[in-house]
């Protein structure tokens, strides 16, 4: 994401590798977003610009594909 904004290093670095995500049981909230934990994975929602966010996933998901690490994926439904 820090090749389309500007990255803060010390909310960037409160979130390490973690994909972003809400789903699972709350284990974390601070003042940058909640953490939480889903089949054993850890996800990240941040505290604000989420929509944004998602856009921008979106933006390189389409035009970069193979871009992402498909375990952070989700599964195709039948």
């Amino acid at each position: 994401m820090h090749a389309i904004f500007a990255a803060d290093a010390h909310i960037n670095g409160s979130r390490g590798n973690v994909p972003f995500g809400n789903k699972g049981k709350l284990i974390a909230e601070d003042e940058l977003g909640r953490d939480f934990v889903y089949e054993g994975k850890k996800y990240f929602e941040p505290k604000i610009n989420k929509g944004a966010l998602a856009r921008a996933s979106l933006y390189i998901l389409t035009c970069y594909k193979g871009c992402a690490n498909p375990k952070y994926l989700p599964k195709e439904s039948v």
